[in-house]
């Protein structure tokens, strides 16, 4: 199976969704849904074990040509929206899942020895409005020092993609998205281009500029505005003073 692995990762409410929902609209493209950390914990043992048992029998060159193609089937089905169809002549394959950034080296691993590599998109907004967005959430269990934490962490896994093989880690910074002016073209050059999709397959790229993530959508209203306290915290934290910097934020 020919094909590019791509994992759509970063801090939760920074533009997982509007990435997936986005590149999946591309003909080329097959993004499954969302996987719950200790279910993609779960997995990727399973799967290393699996692998590596069949590497010692005597069924294994079977099993190399179609481990790829069972590894995606195993993200589909264990996602939270299971897509019922495969694409034809798919060449770019993957989920999107926050925190996922977390697994880069597991998922290394699952490809080492492959000709394809993934390409990971790792999504990110500054950190007050990022906080802003989970604090809306129904199911957020953070409080700021702990978003705080999770915030740093995951941006210093981003970092540590980009040490060991920046050529394949894309950034979708949400906040250039936000005030650029042609936002398809941000997708087109800046998202898919940089995955490796050519000149010509960029043209059958459409944009639909509707989030169904955004925070509206769950609360009915645009998110409210931080106490005094909360704001000073992560404004104050160095840590994120380090990250806007890098960022531009």
């Amino acid at each position: 199976m020919s094909v590019t692995p791509v994992v759509i990762c970063g801090m939760g409410r920074s533009g997982t969704r509007n990435v997936a929902d986005n590149i999946a609209k591309h003909p080329l493209v097959q993004i499954y849904g969302e996987i719950p950390p200790n279910i993609m914990d779960s997995f990727l043992e399973f799967f290393f074990r699996t692998n590596s048992a069949f590497l010692k029998s005597p069924f294994g060159k079977g099993w190399a040509d179609r481990k790829n193609e069972f590894f995606f089937d195993c993200l589909n089905n264990i996602s939270k929206e299971k897509i019922e169809f495969k694409k034809d002549g798919r060449k770019y394959v993957g989920y999107k899942s926050p925190n996922h950034e977390r697994f880069f080296n597991k998922i290394e691993q699952c490809f080492s020895g492959e000709e394809v590599k993934p390409c990971y998109i790792y999504c990110i907004r500054d950190a007050l409005s990022c906080w802003q967005s989970y604090k809306s959430m129904e199911w957020n269990k953070l409080d700021v020092e702990g978003f705080i934490e999770q915030y740093v962490e995951s941006v210093n896994f981003y970092f540590s993609m980009l040490d060991k093989f920046e050529k394949r880690v894309v950034l979708f910074n949400l906040n250039e998205y936000k005030t650029c002016n042609d936002k398809e073209a941000y997708f087109k050059y800046s998202i898919l281009r940089n995955i490796g999709m050519s000149e010509p397959d960029l043209v059958h790229f459409k944009l639909d500029e509707k989030n169904r993530n955004a925070t509206k959508k769950f609360i009915g209203k645009d998110s409210e505005g931080l106490p005094v306290k909360e704001e000073s915290m992560i404004a104050g934290n160095d840590k994120i003073k380090e990250i806007n910097q890098f960022f531009g934020f």
